[in-house]
């Protein structure tokens, strides 16, 4: 986790958002790494208790198409404060029980 605080600290300090090919290595393997313990039921939680062994926790590849994609979509986004009248809105949707056209 050390080192992907330290990408992240990196690209706030520098403006930068592209990952260096090293560093897209290093945040792949810390990943496959964890999903590697956690499938042979190694893994613990932040208490240090034994998490369960996980099933079908295959290894990932890293997409730079797919971080292009997500790094344009971020691009669009506004960094702000919701206004009050934005309030409220996604905890009432959270607890619909019925779709909305049946209210």
């Amino acid at each position: 986790m050390l080192s992907l605080s330290l990408i992240t600290l990196s690209c706030l300090l520098t403006g930068t958002t592209a990952l260096s090919a090293s560093e897209r290595t290093t945040v792949l393997n810390a990943h496959n790494n964890f999903r590697s313990q956690l499938a042979l039921g190694k893994a613990v939680d932040k208490n240090n208790n034994a998490m369960p062994k996980g099933k079908n926790i295959y290894q990932l590849t890293y997409s730079t198409s797919l971080e292009t994609s997500a790094q344009n979509w971020a691009n669009g986004c506004v960094f702000e404060h919701s206004g009050a009248e934005d309030k409220g809105r996604t905890s009432m949707l959270l607890f619909l029980t019925k779709p909305l056209h049946q209210l």
